[in-house]
């Protein structure tokens, strides 16, 4: 089972990819667009494997470059889409149009609440509005909320067809030496950001 970690930026997307995968993978920052590279790992102590994204593209071009990079992961072989949200966003505009907009790939989608720091607030009842039957409230910050949501990757494990993989390759290399546009080509697709720019892959 494929998991894919969606929403709009700094909005814990990372953080949540390295709670889940025990990894210090994603570096995480209070600044937007921290995120630039896409990665996958396996779930701690589950055969399910979740992917990080660096977030929703602004606008939904079809020429734009990244959208359709983006389109491609979402038509993918990802089973379950985890939205998260800021709990201190409420309900929105932009995260309501946006999970309208991922309703029409028909996967499953799972509200994530982070940043509900305080257990003692209310779990508002508008983030029912968006329409969604399974929501989980978590804090990254504290680390609260994740043996609840450590569940729903358990309850699908029996459903899992573990991936062969016969070999592994890894590439080195001194920064703007290509290794990214070097995996782009192998792969045929565009799974690294490439940049003239030194250390855009992060």
């Amino acid at each position: 089972m494929n998991f894919l970690l969606i929403g709009r930026p700094n909005v814990g997307k990372s953080s949540i990819f390295n709670i889940l995968t025990n990894k210090n993978i994603n570096i995480v920052h209070r600044d937007e667009g921290t995120t630039r590279d896409w990665h996958k790992n396996l779930i701690n102590n589950s055969s399910s494997y979740i992917f990080d994204t660096p977030g929703i593209p602004h606008k939904k071009n079809e020429i734009d470059h990244y959208y359709l990079f983006f389109k491609s992961i979402l038509d993918s072989k990802n089973n379950i889409f985890l939205y998260v949200i800021d709990y201190n966003n409420g309900f929105n505009y932009i995260d309501n149009e946006n999970i309208k907009y991922f309703r029409k790939y028909n996967k499953k989608i799972i509200l994530i609440i982070n940043k509900y720091d305080n257990s003692n607030l209310e779990k508002s009842i508008d983030f029912n509005n968006y329409g969604l039957v399974d929501k989980f409230y978590i804090s990254c910050s504290h680390r609260k909320g994740f043996n609840i949501l450590q569940t729903i990757f358990t309850d699908n494990n029996n459903k899992i067809e573990s991936p062969n993989f016969d070999i592994s390759i890894a590439i080195f290399g001194k920064p703007n030496a290509g290794k990214s546009t070097f995996l782009n080509t192998i792969l045929g697709y565009r799974r690294a950001t490439t940049s003239s720019l030194p250390g855009t892959t992060s």
